[in-house]
């Protein structure tokens, strides 16, 4: 009862006083703290536990299945063997069994094709159909990861796009109507593309080693001078070893304005993730970028470095939710002393969640505050603040097994504290993006 109520540490104090003090309750308890340690992933105890249940009852091949899967989480892949084939000796109609346990160890070393192998043989022995469910379903997965583990990746993303504000031009003032009122003639449709390619050197569970190139490009009906282009080559490196989770990248872009040269930027990237048990994950992540202008203005250092939590609670619906929250923060300063150091400090939260029809929805809201250090240039006599609240709604959902559909509105509204001699805010703005966008992914 204690295991089903989620209080694991007083079921395993029970099973230890019963292995201690009871020559016949603890027959019974070795196999249920076996069951429990495997659930909390300490697999050696667990086995050490089902070997002294397989002393007690020598003659159940279900306990030599079940030792024989700890031997496979620790590596001990000959052990594990030796139990599958014991088990199968004992009742040869656990023989579907044993090939699907065998199947996990050829999945631990990476070698897709005898998993395979090895699932085809345990459906062509007809297994119940609980068990021939669960085999499909580990078939479709294995299919799915030996695809993103493959040498090369190519993804496309065509977008449709209509933004009301595209300069982010004030509210009021400037003789675009009372104060509040709508901002007008910064509206426009866009369609965009961004297409790439990886290469991976090494592309392994545990590591990751590979180089990639992108280009987007936006291209908008009428505020043309607002048309973007980017080429942006990167170099990567992941390792990954449970619980920790760690990639580094370093990017190179150039990009394009209405067709001229506007930027390169060199960038280094680390993201760092812990992840805790099967609900929580924790992500730190940060950036350095060095932006080389080519329009007039100062060539500029930026950081960002942030970090967010994600919880999953668990519910009946496939996916369940997912919730976030964080904590951003950035810094730019121009570094000839003629443009504006500023600096971003963001509180982010959002939720992601199932929708009907294999729908995936996701919500997020985020608060920053924003500070500009202005030089004489600007205001000798006043620093710019900026208050800036963010949302963005998301839902999204396959089609096939390469592509996706996902649409999105994503709204800004952004105060400051510089007023003109009207008393109107000079960068008070809203601005809403909605966006359609459909990916490939090969």
């Amino acid at each position: 009862i204690l295991v089903k109520l989620e209080r694991p540490a007083e079921a395993e104090a029970i099973y230890v006083k019963l292995i201690e003090t009871d020559p016949v309750g603890q027959k019974a308890a070795f196999i249920e703290l076996a069951a429990l340690l495997a659930r909390k992933k300490k697999y050696r105890q667990a086995a050490e536990y089902y070997t002294r249940a397989i002393e007690v009852f020598p003659k159940r091949p279900d306990l030599y299945l079940s030792r024989g899967a700890m031997f496979v989480e620790m590596g001990e892949y000959g052990r594990a063997e030796a139990d599958f084939k014991k088990a199968v000796q004992i009742e040869p109609k656990l023989a579907p069994a044993a090939k699907y346990y065998q199947a996990l160890i050829y999945y631990k070393k990476e070698d897709y094709a005898g998993t395979k192998a090895r699932l085809d043989e345990a459906l062509a022995l007809k297994p119940d159909q609980s068990l021939a469910q669960q085999i499909k379903l580990f078939k479709k997965g294995v299919a799915r990861e030996e695809r993103s583990l493959k040498p090369w990746a190519l993804s496309t993303t065509f977008f449709f796009q209509y933004d009301d504000n595209v300069s982010l031009e004030p509210l009021d003032g400037f003789g675009v109507g009372a104060a509040g009122a709508r901002t007008t003639g910064k509206h426009d449709t866009s369609v965009g593309l961004i297409a790439g390619g990886t290469f991976y050197f090494v592309n392994r569970r545990a590591r990751q080693i590979g180089v990639s190139y992108t280009y987007r490009h936006l291209t908008y009906q009428k505020l043309t001078q607002n048309d973007l282009s980017a080429h942006g080559l990167a170099a990567f490196y992941a390792y990954n070893k449970a619980p920790w989770y760690f990639r580094l990248q370093g990017d190179l872009g150039f990009y394009y304005a209405a067709g001229e040269d506007k930027m390169t930027m060199y960038a280094l990237s680390p993201t760092l993730t812990r992840v805790f048990g099967e609900l929580d994950r924790t992500q730190l992540y940060g950036t350095w970028e060095y932006k080389y202008m080519y329009d007039g203005t100062d060539d500029a250092r930026h950081w960002v470095v942030g970090l967010t939590h994600f919880h999953t609670f668990k519910t009946g619906s496939p996916g369940g939710l997912t919730a976030r929250g964080g904590l951003k923060f950035e810094k730019e300063e121009a570094l000839e002393g003629q443009g504006a150091i500023y600096t971003v400090t963001e509180v982010k939260a959002g939720l992601t969640f199932p929708l009907p029809a294999k729908f995936e929805g996701d919500i997020g809201f985020g608060r920053a505050w924003v500070n500009y250090d202005f030089n004489p240039l600007f205001d000798p006599t006043k620093e710019r603040e900026d208050d800036r609240w963010t949302a963005e709604l998301k839902a999204g959902r396959p089609l096939g097994d390469n592509f996706r559909l996902e649409f999105m509105l994503t709204h800004t509204y952004n105060n400051s504290n510089l007023l003109n001699s009207e008393n109107k805010d000079l960068y008070e703005f809203r601005r809403n993006v909605f966006t359609t966008l459909i990916t490939g992914m090969f």
